[in-house]
Parts: structure tokens; C-alpha cells; sequence
């Protein structure tokens, strides 16, 4: 587990995930430890994987393992800066153009996207 205030760049990223519950759709745990009134948001790094670790990364988190992949990073924090080459994001799984700057900050019992 990697705590607040740090900075980092990831390279060859597929999605960057701010969670405060554990699911983000569909029954994908994307979060297994993500608890919505801890005070605490976990931001998930999932690199690209190739194919086969690709198909094995979709097993790890419908299974409620995907703190075990080697392809999925957490950083735990209230609040992160996250800068994208592309300008569309998911918010609760809609397309939404946020820009190439997206700034979160949770709050107790609160979770503000802030674009």
C-alpha cells in the first residue's frame, strides 16, 4: 500500500480508477478493500498488459484477486492530480470530457470530481 503525497508518471497505462467501493461495474472488484466510509479513496494504476496476462488480469478481478496482479497498482489517498494525453474519462461508466487534467479530492462520506 502506497500512501498520500507523492508524485508519480506510469507509462503504458489502460486505466487509472478512483475508488471509494470496491466494484466499478458488473461485478468487477476492481478494489477488494475499498470501503465507501473509511476517509480513504484507493486510486488504481492497471497498466497494459499483453494478451494472455490480459485475460488472466479479467480473471483476477472478477474473482476478487486483483490485489495480486502485477499489472494493477494502488495508491492510497484523499486526493490526486491525474494527467491524460486523451480528454475523455468514465465517470460511473459514461463517457464524459474532463480534459487532460482531472482532479479528485474525497471528503468523509463524499466523493467530489472536481473537472
Amino acid at each position: 500500500m502506497v500512501k498520500a503525497n507523492h508524485e508519480t508518471t506510469e507509462t503504458q497505462v489502460l486505466m487509472v480508477v478512483f475508488c471509494n467501493t470496491r466494484e466499478f461495474g458488473n461485478g468487477a472488484e476492481i478494489s477488494p478493500g475499498s470501503l465507501p466510509d473509511d476517509s480513504w479513496a484507493e486510486l488504481r494504476v492497471v497498466r497494459k498488459p499483453g494478451f494472455f496476462p490480459l485475460i488472466r488480469a479479467f480473471v483476477q478481478i472478477y474473482t476478487g484477486k486483483a490485489d495480486n496482479s502485477p499489472y494493477i497498482r494502488n495508491i492510497v489517498t484523499r486526493n490526486a492530480t491525474v494527467w491524460q494525453e486523451g480528454t475523455v474519462a468514465h465517470l460511473d461508466g459514461e463517457p464524459l470530457e474532463v480534459g487532460h487534467e482531472v482532479v479528485f479530492r474525497l471528503e468523509p462520506k463524499r466523493l467530489w470530481v472536481v473537472r
